[in-house]
This record gives C-alpha cells, sequence and structure tokens, in this order.
C-alpha cells in the first residue's frame, strides 16, 4: 500500500511509464526496475537498490510463500544486473555496513529535486502502517 502527496506526485511527474514499475503501484519494483529511477533517486544503485534489496530480502526470507514476493524475486532473477546485486552484491553491502542499515524506516536518502534551481536534497524515509493493517499482540 502506498499513501504520497502532492509532494511525492511532483517528484516523479516526469518519470515515464512502465508496465510494472510505477512509483505510486510499487516503490521496489520503481527502484529496481525502471529505467528512470536514477533521474530521481540520488545515489541509486547504493543509497536506494541496495537498501531496498536487503529489506526485500528480509522479507522473502520470512514470507518466502507471499506471490509478490515471489513474482519479484523472479524478476530479479531475470535481470543480470539485478541478479549479481541480489547475489553477490547485497550480502557484501550488508557486511560492509551492518545489519541495522537494512532498516528502512527513518532513512536519510537522496533525491534529484523536481526543481531544477534546488536540485539534490535529501528526504526522510518514513514506514506507517495504518491501524487497522498492523497485528495486535495484545496488552503488555
Amino acid at each position: 500500500m502506498v499513501l504520497d502527496n502532492s509532494a511525492y506526485r511532483a517528484l516523479f511527474r516526469e518519470v515515464g511509464p512502465h508496465p510494472s514499475a510505477m512509483p505510486g503501484d510499487n516503490f521496489l519494483r520503481f527502484v529496481l526496475f525502471h529505467p528512470d529511477a536514477s533521474t530521481v533517486l540520488g545515489e541509486h544503485e547504493s543509497r536506494w537498490c541496495l537498501p531496498m534489496l536487503a529489506q526485500f530480502a528480509a522479507a522473502l526470507e520470512r514470507h518466502g510463500h507471499d506471490h509478490a514476493l515471489q513474482a519479484i524475486r523472479r524478476d530479479i532473477a531475470q535481470d543480470p544486473l539485478m541478479e549479481a546485486a541480489y547475489r553477490q552484491g547485497l550480502p557484501h553491502w550488508i557486511r560492509a555496513v551492518g545489519a541495522d542499515a537494512v532498516e528502512h524506516d527513518g532513512a536519510v536518502r537522496p533525491l534529484v529535486h523536481p526543481d531544477p534551481r534546488r536540485g539534490a536534497t535529501e528526504c526522510r524515509v518514513v514506514v506507517e502502517t495504518p491501524p487497522p493493517s498492523r497485528t495486535w499482540a495484545g496488552p503488555g
């Protein structure tokens, strides 16, 4: 589920169409597969792809039966560069930065501002889950 606002839409307004990787539909697919991702996401490979691949790998480990995750894994496997990043680059990156870097919520990542006068900027990634979507563990 993706919730966005006018700033989010403005950031991605120049992104060309893609059949399965639009930022408002599936942000992980956008980061990994959209050819325009690097025009919006600063330091695309190191600051966006690898952290999101790490998050994806953790989700796949926990929920390997999930069909949507399996479909993304198949798409990664069909892309030679992405498969190399997943199999070789990701383990190296995690060893280099530590397992804590896998956490996405609160991370500060670089963006290319849609207003060319502003240029490069940063954003804080905030992951929010509305209360009905959370699993309630009970009191205490």
